[in-house]
């Protein structure tokens, strides 16, 4: 990722104590098993020399693609709102 150290470059432990919070915390993160928080966010923006939008981004990148591998071929049969109102008045 851009500018944002490797993961093993510090550690679990370095980061999450310069950041003021448990090691534990920092290691879910990474292991995807915690998302990020706005307050994670805003620690690991300021001890990474980051924006906490910058984190909020990905884990909102992260939740939109992992819904998307779970939803899978349902989200294929939902139809835009518009294209089915339009089918209505057509048939109406």
């Amino acid at each position: 990722m851009g500018g944002v150290p490797e993961a093993n470059e510090y550690g679990c432990g370095t980061s999450g104590q310069s950041c003021g919070v448990p090691r534990t915390r920092v290691e879910r993160i990474a292991g995807e098993k915690l998302g990020i928080t706005g307050d994670t966010a805003v620690r690991l923006g300021k001890v990474l020399g980051t924006t906490p939008e910058f984190w909020m981004n990905l884990q909102s990148h992260y939740e939109v693609e992992t819904a998307k591998l779970v939803i899978g071929l349902a989200l294929e049969k939902i139809s835009q709102l518009d294209k089915v109102l339009r089918a209505e008045k057509r048939a109406a």
